[in-house]
């Protein structure tokens, strides 16, 4: 069994695949999200994030041919990359999908010339949730270090009414 990670550009992808991928990200982030944002919150919208496919921002993960995982990627700055919207089937955990994607962003960023990738972790402020803990730990065992917290009202205004309850972005960096 092996993990092939490809781009958009790489691999023609048919509506069907779109809406698998869609659906892939959507479940990941109304599981592991409910605390901050509520039962079936949807993180976006379809027709956004097949913009995103569309304009190749996302990596896709196969398993055997069958698509397993998807990230979005983006430049945030002349020297960082960060991604998010990472998501793996549910048939399709513990086999190092999320891993995959995380080292071909990071590949792409390095030949991109950037020297940092950062990425956010969203959590409700003061509250210790099992699956955020487990997630920074995994971050930290891929070489994630944690930088600071910013108040997600003021990075996300628009967003800040929908909150059932105060949040942070945890920030983390990784030297590529």
């Amino acid at each position: 069994m092996s993990i092939n990670v490809i781009s958009t550009t790489e691999y023609s992808l048919s509506e069907l695949e779109k809406t698998r991928l869609y659906e892939i990200m959507r479940d990941a982030y109304a599981s592991t999200e409910e605390e901050i944002w509520g039962k079936n919150y949807i993180r976006m919208s379809k027709s956004e994030y097949f913009q995103l496919l569309d304009e190749d921002q996302v990596l896709i993960a196969k398993w055997n041919n069958e698509i397993a995982g998807c990230i979005y990627y983006y430049q945030k700055d002349e020297k960082s990359f960060g991604f998010g919207l990472l998501g793996t089937h549910m048939d399709f955990t513990k086999r190092g999908i999320g891993k995959s994607l995380i080292q071909a962003v990071e590949d792409l960023a390095k030949k991109a010339g950037a020297q940092f990738m950062k990425i956010e972790i969203l959590r409700v402020r003061g509250v210790d949730v099992p699956g955020k803990i487990i997630l920074k730990k995994w971050y930290e065992t891929l070489g994630y270090s944690y930088t600071h917290s910013e108040d997600f009202a003021k990075i996300k205004p628009e967003k800040a009414s929908l909150l059932l309850k105060p949040s942070d972005f945890d920030c983390y960096k990784k030297v590529l």
